[in-house]
């Protein structure tokens, strides 16, 4: 089973990308104290994924140095592991909510297949930034 995820508003590019391998992970509302996070995350059995020194050596943290989305990434994954790659591209990288393949009928462009968001209404579709992001997740 996949971990939940549960990551500091100053590591919002690294839930963007969790999100993008399949990842449950979101991300907290600005200004919340570190207890909140914590009580958040364990009521949730979400791992808190966090920059803060403060919470460091906390139980149900992960903790960071790392500076650069690609180096946060490769360690998150080094200490969760990597999710198959058919879970890759199945949420929103948005909302974080599943999404569902839609029919190509009524959707302007020239793809094969496009994935809708039920909450944010957001489509997606395989063009040239899946290819770019693949590129990116694959090295990480």
């Amino acid at each position: 089973m996949e971990p939940l995820l549960y990551i500091d508003e100053n590591l919002r590019g690294l839930a963007r990308w969790l999100r993008f391998l399949g990842f449950d992970t979101e991300v907290a509302s600005g200004g919340r104290s570190d207890e909140d996070l914590l009580a958040q995350a364990k009521a949730e059995g979400r791992l808190l994924i966090t920059r803060d020194r403060d919470l460091f050596g906390r139980a149900g943290v992960f903790w960071l140095s790392e500076n650069t989305t690609r180096e946060q990434l490769t360690r998150v994954l080094a200490e969760i592991g990597r999710p198959d790659e058919a879970r890759w591209f199945s949420r929103c990288t948005v909302c974080n909510e599943p999404l569902h393949e839609i029919s190509r009928e009524g959707v302007p462009g020239e793809f094969d297949r496009y994935w809708r968001c039920n909450a944010c209404e957001r489509t997606y579709w395989r063009g040239s930034h899946y290819d770019r992001a693949k590129k990116f997740l694959g090295g990480a």
